[in-house]
């Protein structure tokens, strides 16, 4: 009677296993087939199997040599089946510069997908805010923080942590066979200008020896991870419900991140008790005294929702002007006819040495400018693809027509290297951008076919900030020192991997230069 009993148990549990499997299987095929043949997108062009289903992006995007590998198949994929392409069952790819401005227009109420809420834990943050009219509130807010007229005005406190990093670089490498990372520096000069720029806070990076700091150094391992939480968005969300310790644990990375966390929640919350007393505002020139200040609603001015702006902001403050400055830095070091023309117009500029009173000073330097814009367009900003989903109208492309609703995409990869816009565009030619030069069409300007930036409403906000300390950095180091490259080529330098911003080769020690000495 028991054995019989444990049987019909045996016999119920296989059966339900044997009808779950069943049901997965044919609700699989099914979606397959709808997929395929009757969803909105079926008859635009590309791959069946990405159509069919997501896990062949997370497999480029994860797996394949190390992951971040879908930027350059889909690239292979425009090659095949031309400039618009369906790379996942809900997504449109469009490599196309004519299309960018349509893709990311200013004038229409376009959303984020929701996946990119929590991508780097920041969901409070305008990168990570999905709705078009939550993002054009909270934008609105801080806005002016990063206006010209507020880069301008912040130029003394940019120009004195050059001006520090500038006397380091002379006491301690200039003359020696100390070895100097232009990456750790650089990261070091763009997290102090941020910091205090944004939060009128000093933490000292450019203080660290051989300018290599925790913080700094941490978000080249964090960005590593934004891959996964793109490719299952349940990720961060459990990530954020777990304690920092059991969070630093699981990824050490996080450690400086998760302190300097609670470091800016530790700021904000004494802003707002100081607020409350009626004290002088602590908070004067920085993000939270913008948002307090504003007219968005008390939700919007929790602490958690400015911490995450907070996080927003550095991280992306940091890392990418790191990588536009040291892509400069190691093409205008390895072309010696580049690096004698830039030398010779900062010579003629500066000719007592580096002295800045007003950016225009520099702005009016065509070959320092050029040199930046194509350092920039070489360095990609934000590499990965940014779709943008249009709710309320059909777009056209060509003989296609988009289904409102739909997910559209194109990269800065793709946008900067058509070679009908930037011939040679693995090259690094400044050139290209003198001269007023024209784009695809002959009439608008090369820029507008540049994604550096982005585009549209979600444009990135510290433009001005990041031009600016470009400029600064390049233009002192250049007027200042001579520089060789040590054991550093283009590989150090070249995309090997979408690491949301660019993925050098495994085992890369960096962009490192021995300093021969300061100019006169």
């Amino acid at each position: 009677m028991f054995i019989d009993t444990i049987d019909e148990v045996h016999f119920s549990v296989r059966n339900a296993l044997i009808l779950a499997l069943s049901c997965i299987i044919l609700y699989t095929v099914l979606l397959t087939i709808y997929r395929l043949h009757f969803s909105p997108l079926a008859h635009f062009p590309g791959p069946k199997i990405s159509a069919a289903t997501g896990w062949y992006e997370t497999y480029y995007q994860i797996v394949k040599d190390g992951g971040g590998q879908f930027t350059f198949k889909i690239a292979k994929w425009h090659e095949q089946y031309g400039p618009i392409l369906r790379i996942s069952p809900h997504e449109l790819h469009i490599s196309d510069p004519s299309y960018i401005e349509t893709i990311y227009s200013n004038g229409k109420a376009i959303d984020k997908p929701d996946y990119f809420s929590h991508q780097f834990g920041t969901p409070g943050s305008i990168f990570g805010t999905v709705p078009h009219e939550l993002h054009k509130q909270r934008k609105a807010a801080i806005q002016p923080l990063f206006s010209t007229q507020r880069v301008s005005e912040q130029l003394p406190q940019i120009l004195d942590q050059a001006a520090k990093l500038s006397k380091r670089v002379s006491d301690e490498y200039a003359g020696t066979q100390q070895v100097l990372n232009l990456g750790d520096m650089l990261s070091c000069f763009a997290g102090d200008v941020i910091m205090k720029f944004a939060f009128d806070r000093e933490f000292k990076y450019l203080d660290s020896p051989d300018f290599r700091n925790p913080f700094t150094a941490s978000f080249v391992g964090f960005k590593a991870f934004a891959h996964y939480t793109i490719q299952f968005p349940w990720l961060p969300r459990l990530l954020a419900k777990l304690p920092d310790a059991v969070a630093v644990i699981l990824n050490p990375d996080l450690k400086p991140i998760v302190e300097y966390k609670h470091n800016m929640t530790a700021q904000i919350n004494a802003i707002k008790q100081a607020r409350d007393k009626g004290e002088n505002n602590p908070a004067k020139g920085t993000i939270f005294n913008e948002v307090l200040d504003s007219n968005l609603p008390a939700s919007e001015k929790t602490t958690t929702r400015l911490s995450d702006e907070a996080a927003g902001i550095v991280g992306g403050g940091i890392e990418t002007t790191k990588w536009s400055a040291t892509v400069m830095c190691f093409h205008i070091i390895n072309n010696p006819p580049i690096h004698s023309r830039l030398r010779d117009e900062l010579k003629n500029a500066f000719p007592d040495g580096f002295e800045v009173h007003e950016l225009a000073q520099l702005e009016n330097l065509p070959y320092l400018m050029a040199c930046v814009k194509e350092g920039l367009r070489l360095s990609y900003g934000s590499m990965t693809r940014s779709p943008r989903i249009h709710r309320n109208k059909a777009l056209l492309y060509r003989s296609y027509t988009i289904p409102p609703g739909t997910l559209v995409s194109t990269d800065a990869w793709h946008a900067h290297h058509n070679e009908r816009v930037f011939p040679d565009s693995f090259e690094y030619i400044p050139e290209r951008w003198l001269g007023n030069p024209k784009g695809l069409d002959g009439e608008k300007k090369l820029s507008t076919y540049a994604l550096y930036f982005g585009r549209g409403t979600r444009m990135c906000l510290g433009m001005h900030l990041v031009y600016a300390e470009l400029a600064i950095i390049i233009a002192m180091l250049f007027r200042s020192f001579e520089f060789d490259l040590f054991e550093t080529d283009r590989t150090d330098v070249d995309c090997h991997f979408d690491q949301i911003a660019p993925g050098v080769k495994p085992g890369s020690k960096g962009v490192r230069v021995l300093v021969k000495s300061g100019l006169p």
